[in-house]
């Protein structure tokens, strides 16, 4: 056997041995485990209509779970906000003024000053004397001058727990643990009707609660300690 005749033998074997291993090659790549693994370009199986479909449904289905979800956020926040309301724990001290406004100059000023501690409140009317019958004391020496103090008609005043149950409530004057009247009539010209109306008026008046008040209503308004 020549050179050349043995050559020839080794070159269609090493050809065959490659058919072999090719083939080999293309069945593993052709397996049914890595066919269930190859990717599909969308709409080839001509189902994409459907899931076209099934997409929407499941997006209309998210948005509707989002807006309860929302709505769910809403109310533990007003939750929240009622716990915290109902919840507010006062300071010890606090002063708080109530302001009114005169019309005559456009201009505001403090109507009463209403200061706490724990459980006893004092209010005081700081405006203006709201008579012409009625002036400061003067002290017995005759100047009808007494510091600053004026006094005004009594009110209703009512006390209240952060929830807003009463603690006390009625006439400033009839439900406070004492008052002064730091006024007196005019004599030069006094009637009955100023007479019965002085006796409605104080200047302060002190309060000793039952409990520590956390609000309370005066002319008009409820302000928190």
């Amino acid at each position: 056997m020549n050179k050349a005749y043995l050559f020839a033998l080794m070159m269609l074997a090493a050809s065959f041995t490659g058919c072999i291993e090719s083939g080999d090659e293309l069945e593993k790549s052709t397996s049914p485990n890595e066919e269930d693994d190859i990717l599909q370009p969308v709409g080839t199986d001509g189902n994409e209509t459907v899931s076209h479909d099934e997409l929407i449904a499941e997006i209309a289905n998210l948005t509707e779970q989002v807006k309860e979800l929302n709505e769910q956020i809403a109310v533990l926040s007003d939750d929240l906000q009622s716990l915290e309301y109902y919840q507010y724990n006062p300071p010890e001290n606090s002063t708080i003024y109530l302001y009114g406004f005169n019309g005559d100059n456009d201009s505001k000023f403090v109507r009463y000053i209403v200061t706490k501690t724990g459980n006893l409140v004092h209010v005081e009317y700081a405006g203006p004397m709201l008579s012409s019958s009625f002036w400061p004391l003067d002290g017995g020496n005759g100047t009808n001058q007494f510091s600053n103090a004026t006094c005004a008609p009594s009110r209703s005043i009512s006390f209240y727990t952060s929830d807003m149950s009463i603690i006390q409530e009625g006439d400033a004057m009839d439900t406070a643990a004492e008052y002064t009247r730091e006024c007196k009539l005019d004599m030069g010209s006094v009637d009955e009707h100023d007479i019965a109306y002085y006796h409605t008026f104080f200047s302060t008046a002190s309060f000793e609660l039952k409990q520590e008040p956390v609000r309370f209503e005066l002319y008009g308004q409820t302000l928190t300690f």
